[in-house]
């Protein structure tokens, strides 16, 4: 039994303890840590679990095998360093750290300590885009000729998201999905288009993105600047030799293939988990299907459990997507974000 030490409890760390609850053949979170210490006693009490005043703390004197690291953007190399300096296993959610002296740092210290590192690009998990990942390698309907991505959702409550120095802004907290999506497909792009929309204070709210390989253009849209009450959207259109697969996450059915041989076809679509939270848990998350989430945590600790490398989305994976941001941000004549001094 893996012992998972849970460093934030916010939104994204709730939804990884209720997968780490249904993953209890595997794991248990057995220490937790956050700024606010009611929601961790919250959830330190589901597991019976050690409540740590700081995440220094957890990750120096904790008794586990792995962290999992749920905090703003800007906190996450810090703590990473931390914990494969110890030895310790560690999921982080995406994006894995803020600009490329920090991804350097993480590279190096990784080299140094061997630690195993996998960080939360959950689209390679979600059912629909891991389906869609096996259409492509089976080539099931053929090669793939174009594709269309995009993601769009109202602006979150949490003003750190808002700040690029603390988030890496739009691009990096929420465009990235889809850009790692596409390279996880079709690898690096042979040319990159970009433009962007931006707000009063010049950073980027709206991003368009084309991606070249060879006759093969896919595209990123991507907005996280809407109103409240905007409801959360994701979608895509990828265009095969044979049919083209069309996703959209508030359709019913949300996948749809239409072949040029049988049809409109409804794909069977087989969710781990069927469980909701609750939408506006802790004001933070606008997901609430687990089926992603459970699928990304149990690869981590099964993997570790059986000894296992990552192969699906390794610290080196995410750090080529975040690299592939940078350069969008700079072909839009601006600078990948600065962290913040602590």
């Amino acid at each position: 039994m893996l012992k998972i030490g849970l460093v934030g409890c916010g939104g994204m760390g709730t939804m990884h303890s209720s997968c780490y609850q249904e993953l209890k053949d595997y794991a248990a979170v057995a220490a937790v840590s956050d700024v606010n210490p009611d929601t961790a006693k919250t959830i330190a009490d589901r597991f019976g679990a050690a409540v740590f005043a700081t995440a220094d703390e957890l990750i120096a004197h904790a008794d586990i095998d792995a962290v999992d690291i749920c905090l703003p953007t800007y906190l996450h190399t810090q703590y990473i360093l931390q914990a494969m300096k110890r030895n310790l296993a560690v999921m982080v959610e995406k994006p894995v750290c803020i600009n490329e002296e920090e991804a350097q740092l993480l590279l190096q210290t990784q080299k140094e300590t061997g630690s195993q590192v996998m960080v939360g690009h959950v689209m390679r998990y979600w059912d629909e885009y891991a389906w869609l990942k096996r259409v492509f390698d089976t080539k099931q309907y053929g090669a793939i000729e174009s594709a269309s991505f995009k993601r769009a959702c109202a602006r979150p409550r949490q003003k750190w998201w808002g700040k690029q120095e603390f988030s890496g802004g739009d691009p990096l907290d929420l465009h990235i999905h889809d850009v790692d999506y596409i390279r996880y497909l079709l690898g690096e792009p042979e040319k990159i288009t970009t433009a962007a929309a931006r707000d009063d204070q010049g950073q980027i709210r709206h991003i368009f993105s084309t991606f070249e390989y060879g006759n093969v253009v896919a595209a990123a849209e991507g907005c996280g600047d809407y109103p409240e009450g905007f409801p959360f959207m994701m979608n895509f259109i990828v265009k095969f030799e044979q049919a083209t697969a069309v996703f959209n996450s508030s359709a019913v059915p949300a996948l749809v293939v239409y072949t040029k041989s049988d049809g409109k076809i409804i794909p069977p679509i087989e969710h781990a988990l069927n469980n909701k939270l609750d939408h506006n848990l802790n004001g933070q998350l606008n997901i609430t299907d687990m089926s992603a989430y459970y699928n990304e945590l149990k690869y981590f600790v099964k993997s570790l459990a059986d000894g296992t490398p990552f192969a699906i989305s390794p610290l080196t994976e995410a750090i080529r997507s975040a690299r592939l941001v940078w350069q969008e941000i700079r072909l839009c004549r601006m600078e990948p974000p600065v962290r913040p001094e602590a």
